[in-house]
């Protein structure tokens, strides 16, 4: 007797949990999939291709933002900083410094920029993306004379990174927040390569 007794304790237990987890469990929302809460700072699985220029084919990149701008001048191999607001590589061959070499390796980032994802085609309103006004341009002369432009909108919600779009082209990428913010940097803190010690 007291052993059916506790077969229905443990049955009763058993059912009054599965009630539970029929009319409760079952009701929940499901937890979103990994990646589907931020679509806009999820990276995508293959980065798309902005830019993909060879070192040795650039001569001059001006980055400019607000009323601060950067010349580096490709010389020989190796980067100089030029003074601030000179137009061309032919116009800064005064007051140049050399560049700290810790910079080579962002300008090859830059170079050969990747994104993150392709937001839009054609975006209708740049206002939204802060490229109506760009917050940055970045300009890059190559060796044969032709040119590119890239312009920098405002970062992405949560700030992991910015919107970015090729001068000319309707194409808005996402790119990673450290590529552009190291720029912004250099404009602060022009990146001379340091005085050696006497």
């Amino acid at each position: 007797m007291r052993r059916s007794r506790t077969t229905l304790i443990v049955a009763g237990i058993f059912v009054v949990l599965l009630l539970y987890v029929v009319l409760f469990e079952a009701r929940r929302e499901p937890s979103p999939r990994k990646g589907a809460i931020d679509s806009l700072s999820a990276p995508s699985p293959t980065p798309a291709s902005v830019l993909a220029i060879a070192t040795g084919d650039v001569r001059a990149l001006h980055i400019a933002a607000g009323k601060r701008s950067l010349s580096l001048l490709q010389q020989d191999g190796k980067w100089v900083v030029a003074p601030a607001g000179v137009g061309t590589a032919s116009e800064a061959s005064s007051g140049r410094a050399p560049a700290d070499t810790s910079i080579y390796w962002s300008i090859d980032e830059i170079l050969q920029l990747d994104a993150q994802l392709v937001v839009a085609e054609g975006a209708a309103d740049l206002a939204q993306y802060g490229l109506d006004v760009p917050t940055m341009t970045i300009a890059i002369e190559t060796s044969s004379g032709a040119s590119e432009q890239l312009l920098v909108g405002r970062q992405i919600p949560g700030g992991t990174a910015f919107y970015l779009q090729r001068a000319g082209d309707p194409q808005l990428y996402i790119v990673d927040h450290y590529k552009i913010q190291t720029l912004y940097d250099w404009l602060a803190d022009p990146p001379y390569a340091p005085t050696p010690a006497s």
